[in-house]
């Protein structure tokens, strides 16, 4: 597992994530085809992970490469976790879903550039 250069936690009405932040995409892609993950086609930017026990603190973990094209990538990881947290998003009621992902989106953009400014 590569060091982390920040891990923190992202929360919104209950929805509460896990993010690392790794150096690379690399060291993101290294990452996800450890273990029983078979091998995608392209290379891994980001990924979601849920959680694995009903006790856990988070609904799941969010691992980003810093150098990854971020306004792209965290949105979608960020979807996949309201997704997953609210079991699914009703095309008619989904209101809350998007607006969670605006926050917590923007909650991880604002770590990401403290960290940026910082270094």
């Amino acid at each position: 597992m590569a060091r982390a250069l920040m891990s923190f936690v992202a929360s919104h009405a209950g929805i509460v994530i896990q993010v690392r932040l790794l150096a690379t995409v690399e060291e993101v892609d290294a990452e996800y085809c450890k273990g029983s993950r078979r091998r995608l086609e392209t290379i891994v930017h980001g990924y979601f992970q849920p959680r694995t026990s009903a006790r856990a603190r988070h609904h799941g973990l969010i691992v980003l490469g810093m150098d990854a094209r971020l306004d792209e990538i965290v949105p979608h990881e960020v979807a996949h976790a309201v997704i997953h947290a609210m079991r699914g998003i009703s095309a008619s009621d989904d209101e809350a879903a998007a607006t969670a992902i605006g926050i917590l989106s923007a909650r991880i953009f604002a770590k990401v550039r403290s960290l940026q400014e910082a270094g």
